[in-house]
């Protein structure tokens, strides 16, 4: 599988000129591919040493980058030069990359050292902002450090109050700060110097409208309320912040301390509030509050609320023990009844349905109830949409019906198995021998995980198991799927688990296993099996292809264009500079027709949008990972991201950033950016379909 995308089809949807494209192929771009590699010695190491050291500014540039991506601590005095450099764009990436080098350190106090002493003698605002915002996403091991970090980027504030560049480096000062508060949230204890600081950076040109000064403020917002600041005035003022993204990060802070009375007046607010990521906001508030009636009422009003995405909140939100919820029985089976038979729109019917089930199981339904909920729930279990049925194993959950469960989890669709399985398990139903063995005969991935844990949970019948799962291993390792590690290992776990020195034959293969971390579990087995201390020999998979130089300036000009089911279009412009191999194989996906027809499986408001996978779950998406490639981008609303399940495990799936969320900066991969669109995005509900992706080019601009 290459990661290179088809620009044959690119070239016919938008054509440019031939002179613009060479003819002779260029070869794979060396610095991506070193960086690829991820080494940790030898020659390819040397190619990104030689890229640091370049008399060429960008070679540098990616050089440090690359190095920082590698997250080892040893290599700090490699990139350390780099802070040194005559580029203020290679001193900027070297201030990030030594925060990257430190990632996974729990104590970046030598780091911060570092960045604080190029501080004091850098006088370019980005570099600065840079660094303050590395030295604020260290870890630190105690209060005094965390202190002294936070004194640092103070200075930075300070220095720039009311300077030309002031913007530039207040907000990487923000961001220092609110890494540094999410951090070390438990041990740190908000100093008044510090405070002060963040309450000017809170209130920072409120009035302006600008997005950058919003970004301050929210920022600051959010380090206050991390650290347990967020009160009072500083309170009030955020709630009546003209942005709403400040207004959606003050009640986030809002906890279940406050007086009853205040309670209803900042929730009453936020659900009158134009913008509708407040009133989910607002909603989700309610819904860990203390039951009163004013709370209840409004929980049930939202449940008309203009944004599905609230009313959905409000459903989900709604408690079985307000005094008010008999009186809104019938509104809610009246949602419930509306249910179509067929297309997108089954959300409000079907989460209405779900909670008249959890008024149910609570006792609060009359009889004429309980069978109008009893029916929903057999029109959700029958739906031809897989997402509704899987929504029905909670709603039989709820109704303690285990034979409808047990139905379910003989579903056409393994989403609906897996849903079932686990409903059943989290009920403490015993799960029939035939019913798990069923369930290994199937080639998905997320429905093999949940199977080998229930599996590993039993406690009798692993002889009766053993040979199955043996079989299933094999089977699914024959494809040499790298995405399908989880389930892959999961099974081998079970195994382990039941297996006996009789076994070890059927272990042994896995010692040369393409995936090393299977190869270095089944070698950690067979130690215990054999009694001999057992070494893993993987057999890696060749490496996939990297983009060619001409390939990354093709993608630079590249935009993917995503046409829903539901109607409208985004539009996402690539960025191969920052995320090469990611950026190419999306633009793949989108040009061979791979996406067209996939779901967005998790819809999570105020917070992403994810999916593309070929099993509408976590699970099924393509067969080889992709690398991290992480940088200075942060996840601002907008930005398209890689979804993982560790370092380095890409496979295929994206999400949208709904709102900033800079708790992903450095650990998640940006590769490209929503340019228009976004109100589509806002507007994705849970299973909605891409109907077909291309890719287009920019227009270029000849100039003249």
């Amino acid at each position: 599988m290459s990661r290179v995308p088809t620009f044959v089809l690119v070239l016919s949807v938008v054509p440019i000129a031939l002179s613009q494209v060479t003819c002779t192929p260029s070869l794979p771009d060396p610095l991506v591919g070193a960086e690829d590699a991820r080494p940790t010695d030898g020659p390819l190491l040397q190619v990104l040493l030689d890229a640091a050291r370049s008399d060429e500014e960008d070679q540098r540039r990616r050089g440090f980058r690359a190095l920082g991506r590698l997250e080892r601590p040893e290599l700090l005095s490699v990139i350390e030069p780099g802070l040194e450099d005559e580029s203020p764009a290679v001193r900027r990436v070297a201030a990030d990359a030594v925060g990257q080098a430190m990632q996974r350190a729990s104590d970046g106090r030598a780091a911060a050292e570092i960045l604080h002493l190029r501080l004091g003698k850098e006088g370019e605002a980005h570099v600065i902002a840079a660094i303050a915002e590395t030295i604020g996403r260290l870890g630190f091991r105690d209060k005094e450090a965390a202190d002294w970090a936070g004194d640092v980027i103070g200075v930075v504030v300070a220095s720039f109050d009311g300077q030309p560049e002031q913007e530039v480096a207040w907000l990487g000062a923000a961001l220092g700060f609110e890494a540094l508060a999410r951090r070390n949230a438990r041990s740190m204890t908000l100093a008044p110097r510090h405070a002060a600081i963040l309450h000017r950076l809170a209130g920072f040109e409120a009035d302006s409208g600008g997005l950058a000064s919003a970004r301050i403020r929210r920022l600051a917002t959010s380090a206050l309320g991390s650290l347990g600041a967020l009160e009072g005035g500083a309170l009030d003022r955020a709630l009546a912040d003209p942005d709403a993204g400040v207004r959606r990060v003050a009640l986030a802070f809002v906890g279940g301390a406050e007086p009853a009375v205040a309670l209803r007046r900042i929730s009453a607010r936020a659900l009158a509030d134009p913008d509708e990521r407040v009133r989910f906001a607002g909603v989700r508030l309610l819904a860990g509050a203390l039951d009163t009636g004013a709370t209840c009422t409004q929980v049930l009003d939202a449940v008309t609320d203009p944004s599905v995405q609230v009313r959905l909140a409000a459903l989900e939100a709604i408690d079985p023990g307000c005094s008010e919820v008999e009186g809104a029985v019938e509104q809610l089976a009246a949602i419930a009844g509306d249910l179509p038979s067929s297309g997108q729109d089954w959300h409000d019917a079907t989460y209405a349905t779900v909670a008249l089930t959890r008024i149910a199981e609570a006792g609060r339904l009359q009889s004429d109830g309980l069978r109008d909920a009893t029916e929903g729930v057999a029109d959700l279990a029958a739906h031809e949409n897989p997402f509704v049925r899987a929504h029905a194993a909670r709603a039989l959950a709820n109704l303690g019906d285990a034979d409808g469960l047990t139905a379910l989890a003989d579903d056409d669709v393994p989403n609906v198995r897996t849903a079932a399985l686990q409903a059943l398990a989290d009920m403490g139903a015993q799960l029939a021998d035939s019913l798990l063995l069923a369930q290994l005969a199937f080639d998905d991935p997320q429905l093999l995980l949940t199977t080998a844990g229930l599996l590993a949970e039993r406690e009798s019948s692993e002889a009766l198991f053993l040979g199955a799962a043996l079989a299933t291993l094999e089977r699914i390792s024959t494809s040499e799927r790298e995405t399908w590690r989880d389930a892959r290992s999961a099974l081998l776990g079970f195994i382990g688990g039941a297996a006996t020195g009789a076994n070890a034959d059927e272990v042994r293969p896995y010692l040369g296993d393409f995936d090393p971390q299977v190869a270095t579990q089944a070698a950690e087995i067979l130690t215990r099996l054999t009694g001999e201390v057992v070494h893993p020999t993987p057999r890696l998979l060749p490496p996939e292809a990297i983009p060619t130089t001409d390939d990354l300036a093709m993608l630079a000009l590249t935009e993917v264009v995503l046409g829903m089911v539901r109607g409208g279009e985004i539009r996402i412009a690539l960025d191969p500079d920052l995320a090469p191999t990611n950026a190419a194989r999306f633009a793949r996906l989108a040009s061979e027709g791979i996406l067209d027809g996939r779901t967005l499986h998790r819809v999570v408001p105020n917070f992403v949008v994810q999916g593309g996978s070929a099993g509408a779950n976590e699970y099924l998406g393509e067969d080889r990972f992709t690398r991290d490639e992480l940088g200075l981008q942060p996840h601002w609303r907008g930005t398209v991201g890689l979804s993982t399940r560790g370092r380095d495990t890409g496979d295929g799936q994206l999400f949208f950033n709904l709102i900033d969320n800079v708790r992903l900066n450095h650990d998640f991969t940006i590769f490209g950016t929503v340019v228009s669109g976004m109100n589509v995005v806002d507007q994705i509900r849970e299973g909605d379909v891409i109907r077909s992706a291309r890719t287009e080019l920019r227009t270029v601009n000849s100039g003249g």
